[in-house]
């Protein structure tokens, strides 16, 4: 799972906090709900709103919102990046850690010597 870092590098790769989550939201309504504003998914992400999971167990399937927890804890908190239907920014926000939020998994390449 990518940490708070990567999705730093990530949100500054993509021209900072203003602009990076249009950049990873797929584009159109059929997942997101209108005006899905600045999505351009011009990075590939492909960033799909996932609702979240209330502490109480409660689930919120909601297409306004997308929530990625990261690696990285904050306390009794952790990170998670976040990025809505109505702006094209993409935020990192500590939340409680009994907020159920998505996650995306990143795979390290390694090469083999001889294989």
């Amino acid at each position: 799972m990518a940490t708070y870092q990567d999705w730093i590098a990530l949100r500054d790769f993509l021209g900072g906090a203003n602009s990076a989550g249009g950049k990873l939201k797929e584009t159109g309504t059929t997942h997101w709900i209108e005006p899905n504003t600045a999505a351009t998914n011009e990075s590939g992400f492909t960033a799909l709103p996932g609702g979240l999971r209330e502490p109480a167990g409660f689930f919120y399937i909601d297409a306004k919102i997308g929530n990625w927890w990261t690696a990285s804890a904050n306390g009794s908190k952790a990170w998670h990046a976040y990025t809505d239907a109505v702006t094209g920014s993409l935020l990192l926000i500590d939340s409680p850690k009994a907020v159920g939020y998505s996650m995306r998994c990143v795979k390290d390449e390694i090469k083999l010597i001889g294989r």
